[in-house]
C-alpha cells in the first residue's frame, strides 16, 4: 500500500474548497451524508460548506506542517478570525512572530490554541 503524506493546510482548503463551490461543488445535504458515510463527525454544521469540510477534516487527523503554524492559520481563516481575536491567549508581538515565521509554537501555546479552537493540541507541534 502506497503511503500519501500529509496535505498542508492550504492544500486542504483548497480541496475543500473546489468540494464545496457554490455552483459546481456538493450541497450541505451531500457533504453531511458524505461526513456520516465516511463517519467524520461534522464540527462545524453551521458554517459555510467549505469551512464544514475543512474543520471536520483537521479535528480527524493532523495536517502536515513543519513550523506548527499554517493549523493555526487555516483554523484563523476558517473561522473569520484575525490576529486581534488570540490577543487574549498569546501576546500580538508573538504572534506576529510565530505568522512571520520568526517563531515556533510553543507546547504551552500549543496547549492554549487546542483549548480555544477546541481541537488537540498535537495540530499545533510540528510533526
Amino acid at each position: 500500500m502506497t503511503h500519501i503524506a500529509p496535505f498542508s493546510s492550504r492544500h486542504l482548503e483548497a480541496a475543500c474548497r473546489v468540494l464545496a463551490d457554490t455552483e459546481r461543488g456538493l450541497t450541505g445535504t451531500q457533504i453531511e451524508r458524505l461526513l456520516q458515510e465516511i463517519k467524520i463527525t461534522d464540527t462545524s454544521p453551521g458554517m459555510t460548506k467549505w469551512k464544514r469540510l475543512f474543520n471536520s477534516m483537521v479535528h480527524l487527523r493532523p495536517i502536515h506542517d513543519e513550523a506548527g503554524y499554517d493549523q493555526m492559520v487555516a483554523l484563523m481563516n476558517a473561522r473569520g478570525l484575525n490576529q486581534d481575536d488570540l490577543g487574549a491567549i498569546v501576546p500580538q508581538s508573538n504572534l506576529s512572530a510565530i505568522l512571520a515565521g520568526r517563531r515556533k509554537i510553543s507546547a504551552t501555546l500549543a496547549g492554549k490554541l487546542g483549548k480555544f479552537f477546541g481541537v488537540s493540541p498535537a495540530l499545533f507541534v510540528p510533526i
